[in-house]
């Protein structure tokens, strides 16, 4: 009896175990970590991001943990941010979906928020933790660091964040240990750098103990301006070789720099940045190490958007800009079944990344239906052998900028078509060959000129994409509501003020409020003068002066 007993227990144990594969799909899901820096360029790392080509990595910063990563993975040579700017890149990773579908395509998007986008966005969309929930496999989702402005992060369905001030994490949460206060992180803690580190191993400790799978986006404030690094290392990259970029105004004593050059040029302080930051990115894969998990988990390294510090390696341009340096990328990925040691050429981009998750853990349940994003689980498996297949026709980049060039853009296999709205010029650069988008090819293939353009802008008219000519009215709009605003508040002021003084004190207080508001005046009527710049500006790069 006891032995048929035990094999009456044998029979429910295995019949359970199949039970649960064939509802849940596979016993151990995948985890993933997204290790996401804020304005790193795509060679501001000691990793080649494109074989044979130098001026893909740097000759001075050092990244040793991701190269021990690149060493286990693939790095991916063209990859591209969905927008050359945080916010809108933030919101797209976590949509799947492109800027011009989002109807959110700049930082401060004044005509998004004209339409309340952000509102429709938060509601209406699916996010990547939603999606994971609706998998029915357990896992558990985390954010920690730099959010999406338009909202907390908890509304996007994650379980835990590190979101607990008065309003969304953002730059300042960088650099200050809360706003209201703005007391400085502590000198060992650059731009929360190792907090960040603590919040996410501590994660993975708990989630691993409890059996739970888990995706967790460790979203730094590094590289962005201001920077900052703790003294040691910069003290160790002043010993260093120069490095080619580097200048002997780097090597002054710190407190002979204007602020704006010692936190925002300083290339000794922004090398040690980026180590540390990779210091953080090894810890947690040490974690993972130890909690055993790391043939389990996707490691996904890359960055909102092209360098903000200049030169951008062999790329031309770099942030706020649709040439390859502010779009394309650093992008290392490693996890099960990812080639090792492998480079991949074949582009794509961050809205991709919901889609490769819905693929990866074999959700059963619908992918949403606007996303546009398609798998990139092929190329991580089989690099430049693999495809992807997505919804959106190409890459899509939309950028009707109020601020700088308004160009829109397309990416579709080797071409790079783009069109600046102000004029209509139209560029076509071959980028798998011509990095730096030397060679105008437009006058030379008129054909796949009018082929890309006609793709470019069915999609845009299909997804109702911003137009430049509704963005300029926006954005006068809201400065002409900033200076009625500033007279309100003097006239509240002054009443208020007025009301609690002297009678010997009221001139003095208002001449106080009233050259504070002629100032205010003043800047917003300077806001006004540069947007109406704009508006003839004909350049693919920067502002018109």
């Amino acid at each position: 009896m006891k032995h048929r007993s035990s094999s009456l227990n044998l029979f429910k144990l295995i019949g359970l175990f199949i039970f649960n594969l064939a509802v849940y799909g596979n016993p151990n899901p995948p985890n993933f970590v997204v290790f996401y820096l804020d304005d790193l360029g795509w060679a501001d790392t000691s990793v080649p991001m494109q074989k044979d080509i130098a001026e893909s990595k740097s000759d001075f910063y050092q990244t040793p943990s991701l190269e021990k990563l690149a060493a286990n993975g693939t790095v991916f040579s063209r990859s591209y941010s969905p927008a050359p700017t945080c916010t809108p890149s933030r919101i797209s990773i976590q949509y799947g979906m492109t800027n011009a579908k989002l109807q959110y395509t700049t930082v401060h998007d004044v005509l998004a928020s004209k339409r309340e986008i952000p509102k429709k966005i938060i509601s209406e969309y699916t996010a990547i933790p939603e999606v994971l929930k609706a998998a029915n496999k357990g896992y558990v989702s985390a954010h920690f660091g730099k959010g999406i402005e338009i909202g907390w992060m908890k509304d996007l369905g994650y379980d835990v964040t590190d979101e607990n001030d008065i309003g969304p994490n953002g730059n300042f949460h960088g650099d200050y240990t809360d706003i209201k206060s703005q007391t400085p992180l502590a000198e060992d803690n650059p731009k929360n750098i190792y907090g960040l580190t603590d919040s996410a191993v501590k994660f993975i400790e708990k989630t691993t103990s409890e059996k739970k799978p888990f995706f967790m986006m460790v979203s730094q404030y590094s590289v962005h301006v201001p920077h900052a690094a703790s003294p040691k290392f910069i003290e160790k990259y002043r010993k260093l070789p120069r490095g080619k970029y580097c200048t002997d105004k780097d090597y002054i004593d710190p407190a002979n720099m204007t602020q704006g050059y010692r936190t925002c040029v300083w290339r000794l302080q922004y090398a040690a940045m980026v180590e540390e930051t990779d210091i953080s990115l090894g810890r947690i894969m040490d974690a993972l190490e130890k909690a055993g998990v790391t043939d389990n988990t996707y490691i996904i390294f890359t960055s909102d958007n092209g360098g903000g510090l200049l030169p951008n390696g062999a790329l031309t341009g770099g942030k706020a800009n649709l040439f390859e340096g502010g779009i394309r990328v650093p992008m290392v990925v490693s996890g099960p079944k990812v080639a090792k040691g492998q480079y991949s050429s074949v582009p794509h981009s961050q809205w991709d990344l919901l889609p490769t998750i819905h693929d990866l853990i074999d959700s059963t349940a619908p992918l949403p239906k606007e996303v546009d994003g398609g798998s990139l689980r092929d190329i991580w498996e089989n690099g430049d052998a693999g495809k992807v297949d997505r919804a959106a026709p190409a890459i899509i980049f939309n950028y009707p900028y109020y601020a700088a060039a308004p160009v829109n853009a397309m990416i579709d296999g080797d071409y790079k078509y783009m069109k600046q709205l102000n004029t209509g010029e139209v560029r076509l650069y071959n980028v798998s060959t011509d990095l730096k988008e030397k060679k105008n090819l437009a006058a030379l293939m008129p054909e796949k000129v009018s082929e890309m353009a006609e793709v470019l802008q069915k999609y845009l008219d299909q997804v109702n994409a911003p137009k430049l000519e509704d963005v300029y009215p926006a954005r006068f709009a809201e400065l002409d509501y900033f200076k009625d605003l500033a007279r309100e508040n003097y006239e509240r002021d002054l009443k208020r003020e007025l009301a609690k003084a002297p009678a010997e004190q009221h001139a003095a207080i208002e001449e106080r409020l009233k050259k504070s508001l002629d100032e205010n005046i003043a800047r917003q009527d300077q806001q006004i003068e540069h947007c109406k710049k704009q508006m003839s500006n004909e350049k693919f790069i920067g502002g018109k002066n």
